[in-house]
């Protein structure tokens, strides 16, 4: 939720904008300290599978792959109408890993 003053919509700039997150292994908790950015533009192949992801990681705790996605068509904008209400803007594909923070930069 955003009060938008003297803007009239938030968008992200362009398929290399990037979303830091700071990331967390589902399977068994480890949580990595350090931000990771997400874009539309970066993929990388999934081992053992034909499918790609803007991040594909591997758990230094558990050792198992995991990835996370941007489904391209679900980005959209916070226009001035939206102000003060909750409205989703993106929508992560994550296989394995969990969001638990993100840094609006």
């Amino acid at each position: 939720m955003a009060q938008l003053d003297n803007v009239t919509s938030l968008r992200p700039d362009g398929d290399d904008f990037r979303w830091y997150l700071k990331l967390r292994c589902a399977n068994c908790g480890e949580e990595n300290p350090k931000w990771v950015y997400v874009t539309l533009e970066d993929k990388m192949p999934i081992k053992g599978s034909r499918g790609e992801a803007s991040i594909v990681a591997k758990c230094h705790l558990c050792g198992r792959e995991n990835s996370v996605d941007i489904l391209s068509d679900s980005i959209k904008e916070y226009n001035a109408e939206d102000s003060e209400t909750l409205k989703r803007m993106v929508i992560f594909d994550c296989r394995g890993l969990e969001p638990f923070d993100f840094s609006p930069r």
